[in-house]
């Protein structure tokens, strides 16, 4: 495949990746507020009482709330959430979509982690030490995040801190190992 193309589709994986955890992180926090029904929520957007929700009443619910969507976006939504493809979100449907992924006081703990220890790489003394060809590196779960982001960004080319990256965008990626004796 061409490099080109490689770099393209890579791009447009990263951004899909980026709106996941955005919406997993707001499903997180709309789940963890004590006031949050998934039924009042369906039955906010279904007001017809069709017991289904579909294109017209998601739009004519967006309106309500100040955000003109156009009928091709409110179709993308429902997309994304009907499993059976009939173009409507039965309650089930709508139930799972909203449901996250995860827990929500799993990713409060990692955001925690994450804040706690945002430049690790620097504070744990390994920005000075390079790996040796081959050798095997241990990362924290932030200091992977780091990584990928650095592998990802075209402008770094995947190559500082002493990673080992292939050519092309799609092999920019970090050779990470396990070994104990860096730290």
């Amino acid at each position: 495949m061409d490099a080109e193309i490689e770099a393209e589709l890579t791009r447009l994986f990263e951004k899909e990746i980026a709106l996941n955890r955005v919406t997993e992180e707001l499903k997180q926090e709309m789940d963890a507020t004590k006031n949050f029904c998934v039924k009042k929520a369906f039955r906010a957007i279904d007001d017809w009482d069709y017991g289904f929700i579909d294109k017209k009443n998601l739009k004519s619910f967006l309106r309500k709330h100040n955000y003109i969507a156009s009928t091709a976006e409110c179709m993308a939504i429902i997309r994304r959430l009907d499993l059976d493809a009939d173009a409507r979100l039965s309650r089930q449907e709508f139930a799972d979509g909203l449901k996250p992924g995860e827990p929500y006081s799993r990713v409060l703990k990692r955001s925690q982690m994450k804040q706690g220890s945002s430049s690790n790489i620097g504070r744990s003394g390994r920005q000075g030490l390079a790996p040796k060809s081959g050798q095997i590196i241990m990362l924290n779960p932030s200091e992977r995040d780091d990584v990928r982001t650095l592998a990802m960004d075209r402008q770094h080319g995947g190559s500082k801190r002493g990673l080992q990256t292939g050519k092309t965008p799609l092999k920019a990626r970090p050779i990470l190992v396990n070994d104990l004796s860096i730290f």
